[in-house]
């Protein structure tokens, strides 16, 4: 490591005094051939044939693979194709307890014949299993699944990687052929509950849908300003089709979508139920109760008020500090640091539930956090 980045890590170690870090959003992008390897020849000549994209290039994004101009690998392929350089460049250089490895652009969008899709995602979760939870006790891992053929698939999968518990997670295209309410989900949410997994929620530029309920959007700025536009609709969608009903332990994260709509969409769905409830009779408490509950969100990009002494009074009054996690976004433009994702105004325990309580709670992590609050004071 260069003195630079000695000197910023040690910076970095005073500021946060010893406090632990859980990191919920961080993107690898394997290779062609890191999945082709694992593919049948006959979906692996498909990919090689260029019949199919692992990587939309639906939108143009304002740095290729919208990264960091510095998580380029000195050894070749794209940003997140390399698990030790992510190591050197994310987990030891901030010194994170676990970070959570997200994979959303590797063909999970239904848009490729069902074996292809099915191939690709088996291939990704190896591939992820390989180079990055067999190498290194932080990493945790999301599971790729076809989910938009039915459940039998992504059943199938789930039940393939159950004994591996770094798979914390299932991960969706926000993108999603139908709301996720729909009941073609739910073979898929009965396994998770089963076997104790969270459903993360995620934008991707691949995916069946748009963002927006009115077509395309012309810049990135507007798209990427648009990714909680979503999520509402399908927050909405889990509670009223009776998911929670069904699958009363089911928890969904809402991952790199805000978190300050929340509130507003708890008070709008209280006040149609307080109209329109006889419709759906199977919910026997608000929507709001369900909504914190069983939904999480994550820091990343921050929903940030315009004076900044605001946010701690937007913690507290949004009433969500038991389910916002952080997440750096690594290793995209916007990425936030654990010393720079939060204001030192926030009081320390928010801060720790932020940083990492929440997430240990979620994916039923445990911390030695021995002495953190003395450190802090």
């Amino acid at each position: 490591m260069r003195a630079a980045e000695q000197e910023a890590t040690r910076r970095f170690s005073r500021s946060r005094q010893g406090m632990p870090v859980v990191d919920t959003d961080i993107h690898a992008m394997p290779m062609p051939d890191d999945l082709s390897s694992r593919m049948p020849k006959r979906w692996r000549d498909y990919l090689w044939g260029g019949r199919h994209s692992l990587v939309s290039a639906d939108l143009v994004r304002v740095r290729s693979f919208a990264a960091r101009s510095d998580s380029w690998p000195p050894g070749g392929g794209v940003p997140g194709s390399d698990g030790d350089f992510i190591v050197e460049q994310l987990l030891d250089r901030y010194d994170l307890s676990y970070g959570v490895i997200d994979l959303i652009a590797i063909g999970t969008s239904g848009t490729g014949p069902r074996p292809y899709t099915e191939a690709v995602c088996s291939a990704a979760n190896e591939w992820l299993a390989e180079e990055f939870l067999a190498k290194d006790a932080r990493w945790l891992g999301s599971l790729n699944l076809a989910y938009e053929f039915g459940g039998k698939s992504a059943v199938k999968e789930i039940e393939r990687w159950a004994k591996e518990k770094r798979f914390v997670q299932v991960i969706l295209s926000m993108r999603t052929e139908k709301p996720l309410g729909d009941s073609k989900y739910w073979p898929m949410y009965e396994a998770c509950e089963e076997y104790g997994l969270p459903v993360a929620i995620h934008p991707a530029a691949a995916g069946g849908n748009l963002v927006t309920g009115s077509g395309w959007p012309t810049y990135y700025f507007e798209d990427h300003m648009g990714y909680p536009q979503a999520n509402p609709v399908h927050v909405a969608s889990l509670i009223c089709e009776g998911v929670f009903e069904r699958f009363p332990k089911l928890q969904f994260a809402i991952v790199e979508g805000g978190w300050s709509w929340a509130p507003w969409l708890c008070w709008r769905l209280d006040s149609s139920w307080r109209v329109m409830g006889e419709e759906i009779p199977e919910l026997d408490r608000r929507p709001s109760e369900y909504v914190r509950e069983h939904f999480w969100f994550t820091t990343q990009p921050i929903d940030e008020p315009e004076n900044p002494a605001w946010l701690p009074e937007l913690f507290a009054r949004g009433g969500f500090e038991d389910r916002i996690m952080y997440a750096s976004d690594y290793p995209h433009w916007d990425f936030d640091s654990p010393n720079d994702a939060l204001p030192p105004s926030l009081p320390i325990e928010t801060r720790r539930k932020i940083m990492y309580v929440n997430a240990c709670r979620l994916y039923g992590l445990v911390i030695d956090d021995a002495g953190v609050e003395d450190a802090e004071q």
